[in-house]
């Protein structure tokens, strides 16, 4: 019988316990290193009736179900469990799907980015892009870097693969979202992957080239320098402008800016260039 027969009758894991378990792991299947993960009992919970963290371990649906059904040798499971794939790669992974011939679209916060091939670069760094398609009628080619509140890279997407770093303090993933924490209470990033989509930023914490960039629960967000200069952003929505680098974020002058969106009529004009490059489609007034 599966060891998870009777699992609605359990009591539930500890989120401790939980955490343990993944910090362990590494995030992901420690035979595959996948980043869709179940927790599995080593030795069946029928037998032993308590969930002891050195007897679970992180398995992806499919190897979990081989366990279960006896085509994997505990053995082997105790082996993949001292080795994990994820600390031995130094990341887990998460392969993205992408609808054929759709523009993703990329959300940060509640504002939207459409049509970008570069919704968003700091300094001059690009954070998110995306390719044309490798070959005819292919999905788009979505690529990121994610830097946690301390600068240290912590995850990226490679051409709509997903990679996270397996010594962060703590990684969850959760239906069709990832939640990164770099120290207790502290939530650098939340990804919300979207099929048909595209990719949804839903909290963040990011410090890349002097620059933090934040993303809150209401959705606001929130860039400030080094300097001491902020200003927040909520409810747009962008489209890409031929020549201009959508979501650009600059290093922000120490020079006060009153800030006002730049209006279309402005965007599309033949000679618009985005010189002082503060943020997105924004630009200070002319003086």
């Amino acid at each position: 019988m599966s060891d998870d027969a009777n699992h609605e009758q359990r009591e539930k894991i500890s989120e401790p316990i939980k955490r343990e378990v993944r910090q362990r792991c590494g995030f992901g299947c420690v035979v595959c290193g996948l980043a869709i993960i179940e927790y599995a009992h080593i030795e069946p919970y029928a037998v032993v009736r308590e969930h002891d963290a050195d007897n679970l371990t992180l398995l992806c649906p499919n190897h979990h179900t081989q366990f279960d059904k006896h085509m994997l040798p505990k053995d082997y499971i105790l082996a993949k469990n001292a080795a994990p794939k994820c600390l031995d790669a130094g990341f887990h992974t998460l392969p993205l799907h992408a609808v054929p011939g759709q523009y993703p679209e990329f959300f940060l916060g509640t504002n939207k980015w459409t049509r970008s091939s570069q919704p968003l670069n700091v300094s001059g760094y690009p954070i998110i892009t995306v390719e044309s398609p490798a070959e005819a009628g292919g999905p788009y080619l979505i690529s990121g870097k994610f830097f946690n509140s301390r600068g240290l890279l912590s995850a990226e997407i490679v051409r709509n693969e997903w990679f996270g770093r397996a010594d962060e303090w703590d990684v969850l993933q959760e239906g069709n979202r990832i939640t990164i924490r770099d120290a207790a209470g502290s939530i650098s990033l939340r990804l919300q992957f979207r099929p048909g989509e595209g990719i949804s930023v839903e909290r963040l914490n990011m410090f890349v080239n002097g620059d933090r960039i934040e993303a809150d629960e209401a959705g606001k967000v929130r860039v400030s320098s080094s300097s001491g200069f902020e200003f927040t952003l909520s409810g747009n929505t962008f489209d890409e402008v031929p020549g201009v680098a959508t979501g650009y974020l600059g290093h922000i002058s120490e020079q006060t800016f009153e800030h006002q969106q730049t209006p279309a009529s402005i965007r599309q004009a033949p000679d618009f260039t985005p010189t002082n490059r503060i943020l997105l489609h924004w630009k200070p007034p002319t003086v």
